[in-house]
């Protein structure tokens, strides 16, 4: 019962943002210039709310957490704003990594009647698959790689990493 008509990325990085547009997303939105919330009501509309008919929340049927929890991002915690997001009987999917514990208002988790799905990412059966997709070309690697560092750089490399404004995925080369 999904719409994938529409694939809306939020992100605080241009470069990010830009590289989601080339790979299929729909609708971009710069979390830092633009409310979220705001944002993917206006391009998914609203879906209405059973509890109270008064109030509405975007029409949005998934969201996955990339982000996780990162200690010094100043805004609200990016799984608040997917609780918030998803329309009543919405599923959120949750990636990302938790660097510290995240206080969360867990009412539009319950009013909402909003599945939450951890997801570690891979296991390793799907790292060989990923592994095979890119031998035979299916999936191009190198879209995502926007900067290569030998070894002994391997501190820059890192620093590039941490500064999402500067980079997609880093390398580190033997």
């Amino acid at each position: 019962d999904l719409n994938l008509n529409r694939i809306m990325v939020a992100d605080v990085s241009d470069m990010r943002l830009d590289l989601a547009g080339r790979l299929g997303a729909t609708d971009l939105i710069n979390a830092r210039t633009d409310d979220p919330f705001r944002k993917a009501t206006e391009i998914a509309g609203t879906a209405p709310f059973s509890i109270d008919p008064k109030q509405a929340f975007p029409a949005v049927d998934l969201v996955y957490d990339a982000v996780g929890y990162i200690v010094d991002y100043p805004d609200t915690p990016v799984l608040q704003q997917a609780l918030e997001i998803v329309r009543e009987g919405g599923r959120v999917v949750v990636v990302g990594a938790f660097e510290a514990p995240v206080t969360l208002s867990l009412m539009p988790f319950v009013a909402k009647q909003i599945r939450i799905f951890g997801s570690f990412g891979y296991v390793p059966d799907e790292v060989m698959e990923a592994i095979e997709l890119i031998r035979v070309g299916k999936v191009d690697r190198k879209t995502l790689i926007s900067h290569e560092f030998p070894l002994d750089r391997a501190r820059e490399a890192f620093e590039i990493q941490i500064e999402s404004g500067q980079s997609i995925k880093v390398l580190l080369k033997p």
